[in-house]
């Protein structure tokens, strides 16, 4: 009789272990987020960014008219990317169309994508690709809060 009493303790100790391990997995599927694809353009039409948030935010790309030439480092006006201010963007790919009036002379293998770094208040180059089919360049970047970005010639390695 013993022996049967152990066992229907264990039989208890097997079902609580059973209903903590679905109570704990149940809580974690309701309350962990499930990542958000996000898939926004410009008004221009001239830059998208196709990336992944896990904060259901709002991302927007705004164009800073006549910002043309005010950057030394940039041939393009100056976009800023915007998502809420607690939104990570993740595994972004950017992509920015090149527009006839930002100069005829300008050779795509020769650019590259740059955003303006807050940390160390300059503008810094994305490793970027060309598409010649497309008149594109594109970087993947990742970052929080807002983004301020445009094209820009590659920095020759001395």
């Amino acid at each position: 009789m013993t022996g049967r009493k152990k066992t229907k303790k264990n039989f208890h100790w097997h079902i609580a272990i059973v209903v903590a391990v679905v109570f704990v997995g149940s809580f974690l599927a309701l309350f962990s987020s499930a990542p958000d694809h996000i898939f926004t353009r410009s008004s221009d039409g001239l830059v998208t960014l196709e990336a992944v948030t896990y904060s259901s935010s709002t991302v927007e790309i705004v164009l800073y008219e006549g910002t043309e030439g005010s950057v030394e480092e940039l041939e393009s006006p100056i976009y800023q990317i915007s998502a809420d201010i607690d939104a990570t963007i993740q595994d972004g790919e950017l992509e920015i169309v090149l527009d006839p009036t930002w100069g005829s002379d300008l050779d795509l293998s020769e650019l590259s994508i740059f955003y303006f770094s807050g940390s160390t208040l300059s503008w810094e180059e994305l490793p970027s690709t060309f598409d010649i089919s497309e008149n594109s360049v594109s970087a993947l970047i990742e970052f929080t809060g807002n983004v301020q970005v445009g094209v820009g010639e590659r920095v020759q390695s001395e």
